[in-house]
């Protein structure tokens, strides 16, 4: 693996700290939080994957896991982006609750993005892009 920008190194740094943030905001999750950075897939023809939220682990050593296609963390369009994707991905983390909960939003009339949803995600936009100006 080659050695990271200082783009990509400060890039990485501040989606961790919004994470941070929505914690210390009150923002609280049944697993900790790990944002990840992978190379993803290229589809053909399909709707391209930028981020995902998930359960990894087993047993004490659960976590959700926050990946993101780590091309887009280089360039000022790909950190708005990911900042962007974040924040959609973390509301996923706060409303799931459980496992079956999970799997319960993954087929329920709204989907993964339901009303719960909505509103968990207004509340962290709210909450962290207003950080952008005491900064």
């Amino acid at each position: 693996m080659s050695e990271l920008s200082k783009e990509n190194k400060a890039c990485r740094k501040e989606l961790r700290k919004l994470v941070e943030y929505a914690e210390v905001l009150g923002h609280e999750s049944i697993y900790p939080i790990k944002v990840v950075f992978n190379s993803f897939p290229d589809y053909e023809g399909r709707c391209p994957s930028y981020a995902y939220a998930q359960v990894k682990g087993k047993g004490n050593n659960r976590h959700f896991e926050i990946g993101f296609d780590e091309k887009y963390v280089t360039t000022p369009h790909g950190r708005d982006l990911c900042t962007t994707l974040l924040v959609h991905e973390l509301a996923h983390v706060y409303t799931w609750s459980a496992d079956q909960r999970i799997e319960d939003a993954k087929t329920a009339k709204y989907g993964e993005h339901g009303p719960e949803f909505g509103i968990v995600y207004a509340q962290l936009w709210t909450d962290l892009m207003d950080l952008g100006g005491e900064e």
